[in-house]
């Protein structure tokens, strides 16, 4: 089901589309996302919409570099990839095995 809003900020009308969804959580995610919401006086719903987000940015991302390593021939070795993750590990980054995975040759 699609909600259109018409809203109005600083002096703009503009259309605003939303798209509703049902989802499913684990209980323990579903209450840290309540708790973080609101500590940002924001709500559940857009903190998923803005993680959303940036996991599709992060995956366009992915295979550009998927892309220019193709068009480029340029490859990473087992080290290399193995070095990054260690420095995106201590930047508190997280795993990235499925990165390392798919850009070793």
């Amino acid at each position: 089901m699609s909600l259109v809003l018409l809203g109005y900020y600083h002096g703009c009308a503009s259309i605003i589309k939303y798209f509703t969804r049902s989802i499913s959580l684990p209980v323990g995610l579903d209450a840290e996302l309540a708790e973080a919401a609101e500590a940002e006086g924001t709500t559940v719903g857009t903190l998923l919409a803005d993680a959303a987000a940036h996991a599709l940015q992060i995956r366009r991302g992915l295979r550009a570099v998927e892309d220019w390593m193709r068009e480029t021939g340029v490859t990473f070795s087992a080290g290399e990839i193995a070095e990054v993750d260690a420095l995106l590990d201590s930047a508190g980054v997280g795993d990235v095995a499925t990165l390392a995975a798919r850009l070793v040759s």
